[in-house]
């Protein structure tokens, strides 16, 4: 019996990822595919999301954001959970170039980046705030000629985003007019934004000039209320992937707690988020995905006790989460409370919900 007899038949199931939509725009005056990830807690818990607007968001660069967003979201724990939306190109050049391009044949190229980015505000943004469980901040990403656009719409105070992505933005184009812009746009007097421009140092030509001089003259610009952050890949060349983790990681550089936060008990696990929801702008929930990861650092330092007072509040906003379960009957089992641990646990597996083959191989502990 050859390879081709023995193999049985199977069904291929697909996974869900995202979902589509198309929105009519009337200041674009066509249908735009769109395309939104939300985290995988979205739909077990109430809670509101940032949201991050891809620009250039085909499905394989849109696939890959997603994955870099949820690697340290909700399996690190060190930027908060966001829904992703990407907006697949149509005419890129038209959408992506703040001031048009007379060609050799006449045609004008580009030059509808300003109607591209009314679209987004005006129409997308508030179809997406409609539609779905957001908080009033906003991302804005773009590479190459759409990290132009970012760059542009940071330049021309694009109203309520406040952080913004360009990777190997081709800020040079038109001779360097959008530097001009940079200087007149009074990017000081605007409320405090976050800017992250990066390149290879292997770029195309031009263009890590361009960066490094476009970042030294938006810090001297911007003041304190423009954080501009600039850095160089080396061995890289164009639009250099990492940089999309390196900017979420430099914008919520301090979301997660520190050792002597951890240590301080749950008042300053407290007081930590109280103070990002003041520097962000929203009050920000701790997805379950904090609670487990503080408690687990909670437990290894010997803290068990300050673990349980944080799993229980958690617990009040997520009931019977199992990842929060899990962390929890440990912390009462290395507290000595085995009883309450057990009876925990027999009370969470008495619920069908996604988690319980971990805390059922916890039970089997407490059987042994």
């Amino acid at each position: 019996m050859d390879n081709r007899q023995r193999t049985q038949a199977v069904d291929m199931i697909p996974v869900p990822f995202a979902t589509k939509f198309i929105l009519s725009s009337e200041i674009l005056g066509e249908d735009r595919t769109i395309l939104v990830r939300v985290p995988e807690s979205y739909n077990r818990w109430t809670q509101r999301y940032p949201v991050l607007y891809m620009l250039d968001g085909e499905l394989p660069l849109f696939t890959s954001h997603a994955g870099v967003i949820t690697q340290l979201s909700e399996w690190e724990s060190r930027i908060p959970e966001m829904i992703l939306v990407g907006i697949p190109n149509t005419d890129r050049p038209r959408d992506m170039l703040p001031k048009g391009i007379e060609l050799p044949n006449g045609r004008i190229h580009g030059g509808g980046a300003d109607a591209f980015l009314s679209f987004l505000t005006d129409e997308l943004v508030p179809t997406i705030e409609t539609e779905f469980r957001t908080q009033p901040y906003r991302l804005l990403s773009g590479t190459s000629a759409s990290g132009l656009a970012v760059a542009h719409a940071l330049v021309t105070g694009m109203h309520g985003f406040g952080a913004f992505f360009a990777s190997s933005p081709t800020v040079g184009t038109c001779e360097r007019e959008l530097f001009g812009r940079a200087e007149m746009a009074g990017l000081g007097d605007e409320t405090r934004k976050f800017f992250a421009i990066f390149s290879g140092d292997d770029d195309m030509e031009g263009v890590q000039k361009d960066c490094d001089d476009f970042a030294e003259l938006l810090r001297k610009v911007g003041g304190p209320a423009l954080d501009v952050r600039h850095w160089v890949h080396e061995d890289e060349g164009h639009c250099p992937f990492d940089g999309f983790r390196r900017s979420l990681l430099a914008l919520h550089e301090h979301w997660t707690p520190s050792d002597e936060i951890i240590e301080s008990g749950l008042d300053g696990v407290q007081a930590h988020y109280e103070a990002l929801s003041e520097q962000y702008g929203y009050t920000i929930e701790l997805p379950v995905s904090a609670y487990e990861s503080i408690a687990e650092r909670m437990i290894d330092s010997d803290r068990a006790d300050t673990a349980i007072e944080l799993l229980q509040v958690g617990l009040e906003r997520y009931a019977h989460a199992a990842r929060i379960v899990f962390y929890l009957v440990i912390a009462l089992a290395r507290s000595e409370r085995r009883d309450e641990a057990r009876k925990l646990l027999e009370d969470a597996l008495t619920v069908d919900r996604p988690g319980n083959n971990r805390l059922q191989q916890l039970m089997k502990h407490f059987s042994d």
